[in-house]
């Protein structure tokens, strides 16, 4: 087995390959120190087991492969390559490697994908803990520091109430009994379900779906859940108001009445009897001049007479 030098080693040179954007020869010294822990397993490649191990020596290498997958326009193939190493990468990947890999999903827009990953994730997560313990007396010198035995050994209570609240629920995120076990800290499992309903469910399903989604869990905080739903209510509203309300549109709306076309004599033409304006207007003309002239003889006539 390659030595803890070895293997950080070989990481570094594969990330400042990664940084220069040497994607294949890069991808080809990670995969070949993933294929290392097999030695580290019963001899399967495909069942390495760190239970979300946050110490974990596959994280780096796992997480560098994420990455350079999505860098490489290939994000889509995650999962598939992440189960030459994970029996299960959707329920098992650490933490670490998970928020990578689901904003990548989400960044390349595969939204449904990110989803059932997270979904998959919180449902199998049956123990959230308040912290981790770390051996501070390990010393030994391999790529996998071992996991701390509050994960592996005895667990503390689930953090849920018992009875109906744990059910297997394949659309919601409630526990699911039926898949294997594993842990989170309260933190991490706070940052799982911001990311579920936040960065996936939010933008793609809406505020009203999200509420009922987070409102299946009890895990979470009563604290930490009402903020959330309290965020999600502004998010609703805003958005409601952002959304144009089209006028009715009413069947039995009374036709329009119809406007006579204008014959062209001017803007009074349109009223009752206003093609004939023009010809009452002369005639008036006519007649005042008529009026006009007749007085101004009977005034003649009157001075001469005089």
């Amino acid at each position: 087995m390659a030595s803890a030098g070895t293997f950080n080693d070989s990481l570094e040179r594969a990330q400042e390959l990664f940084v220069l954007r040497k994607f294949d020869e890069s991808l080809a010294i990670v995969l070949k120190q993933l294929t290392a822990f097999e030695q580290l397993t019963a001899g399967k490649a495909n069942d390495h087991v760190c239970d979300r191990g946050y110490q974990c020596g596959c994280i780096a290498p796992v997480t560098l492969l994420v990455q350079i997958l999505y860098e490489s326009g290939r994000a889509a193939e995650v999962s598939t390559v992440l189960q030459n190493y994970f029996e299960r990468p959707e329920m098992e990947v650490p933490f670490d490697v998970l928020c990578v890999w689901v904003n990548c999903l989400v960044a390349a827009g595969h939204m449904r994908e990110a989803e059932s990953v997270l979904k998959s994730y919180v449902r199998a997560t049956h123990w959230v803990l308040e912290s981790r313990t770390v051996n501070k007396n390990d010393t030994t010198n391999h790529p996998h520091p071992p996991v701390s035995p509050m994960i592996k050994g005895a667990r503390p209570p689930v953090k849920s109430p018992s009875g109906n609240a744990l059910h297997r629920a394949q659309s919601g995120v409630a526990i699911d009994l039926e898949a294997p076990g594993y842990s989170l800290t309260t933190l991490e499992f706070e940052c799982v379900m911001e990311l579920l309903i936040f960065r996936v469910v939010l933008p793609l399903r809406g505020a009203e779906q999200a509420k009922r989604l987070l409102s299946s869990d009890h895990r979470l905080s009563k604290e930490k859940k009402q903020t959330m739903l309290e965020i999600l209510e502004r998010r609703r509203v805003a958005d409601s108001l952002a959304t144009p309300i089209p006028a009715p549109v009413s069947s039995s709306a009374e036709p329009k009445p119809v406007v006579p076309e204008s014959s062209g004599e001017g803007p009074l033409s349109s009223l009752p009897f206003g093609r004939y304006l023009p010809y009452i207007g002369a005639g008036v003309a006519a007649l005042a001049a008529i009026y006009f002239i007749t007085r101004r003889r009977r005034v003649k006539a009157t001075i001469v007479k005089a």
